[in-house]
C-alpha cells in the first residue's frame, strides 16, 4: 500500500489515497477478435477518476509511474 497525496483541481483540498490500488481496479480485459488480431494492443491509460471527500466533484488523476 502506498498514499500519494492527491490535490483537488477544484477547491484545492489535499488527500492521501492508494493511487496504484485504484488503478488495478479500473483495469479491464482487453480481448481481440480474429479481424483486429494483427492491430497492435491499445496504449495504456495512465489516468484514474478521483472524487474529492470535500467538495466530492470527480477529477481525472494522472498516475505516476
Amino acid at each position: 500500500m502506498m498514499l500519494e497525496f492527491v490535490e483537488c483541481p477544484h477547491c484545492g483540498y489535499k488527500f492521501r489515497t492508494d493511487v496504484k490500488a485504484r488503478e488495478e481496479d479500473g483495469e479491464i480485459t482487453f480481448v481481440r477478435g480474429f479481424s483486429n488480431f494483427w492491430k497492435s494492443k491499445p496504449k495504456r491509460v495512465k489516468s484514474i477518476d478521483l472524487e474529492c471527500p470535500n467538495c466530492n466533484k470527480t477529477f481525472e488523476y494522472e498516475v505516476k509511474s
